[in-house]
């Protein structure tokens, strides 16, 4: 008897193990499912992560491209564009100095002529028949012309002098320098 009690305590501790087993393996079961259940969701989450990650890095890929093409295409302009602005300068430059060169040339006729040893002008005919004998001009602006001459001095507005002499003088209203200056102001002005 003492091996049938020995053996029924065994059964029934085994059965008791046994239960505490399987309810302890369903326990795993049901945390293993739902894990698996968490998992799954973050997979779909991870997808979609990725779709629109895809998605985003199509877009940029599509965007890259279209940078490059735009500085593809930018790239001979801003080349043109400072190949132009170097001969825009050389330009300027070129016209300072003819600026230059004509004032100066200007002041050294209007020098030579009014120098008390440069030779007389022996004749001027100003309107209205007045004559000037042996005239050297002593004051030379851009509206009017001083002169000494035979007879004593006078002063001549400079659009009444003989078209030669205002060409030679550069003096009145289609003077050279003052209409190289507007010329010179309008380009320069324009082009900055």
């Amino acid at each position: 008897m003492d091996a049938i009690k020995f053996w029924t305590a065994m059964i029934i501790i085994s059965l008791i193990a046994g239960t505490v087993t399987f309810f302890n393996y369903l326990q795993g079961i049901d945390e293993a499912n739902a894990a698996l259940l968490d998992v799954r969701a973050r997979v779909k989450q991870l997808e979609e992560t990725v779709k629109l990650r895809q998605v985003e890095a199509a877009a940029t890929v599509a965007l890259q491209a279209k940078v490059q093409a735009a500085m593809a295409q930018a790239t001979p302009l801003q080349e043109r564009k400072n190949e132009l602005q170097k001969k825009i300068r050389s330009h300027e430059a070129e016209l300072k100095f003819l600026d230059t060169s004509i004032r100066a040339a200007v002041e050294k006729v209007r020098v030579s002529m009014s120098a008390p040893d440069s030779p007389s002008i022996p004749q001027i005919t100003l309107p209205l028949k007045k004559i000037l004998m042996d005239a050297r001009p002593r004051k030379i602006e851009l509206t009017e012309v001083s002169f000494g001459h035979s007879d004593g001095a006078t002063t001549v507005p400079a659009d009444q002098l003989p078209t030669e002499l205002r060409q030679k003088l550069d003096v009145g209203s289609d003077a050279l320098v003052p209409r190289m200056e507007e010329t010179i102001s309008s380009l320069l002005g324009k082009g900055k």
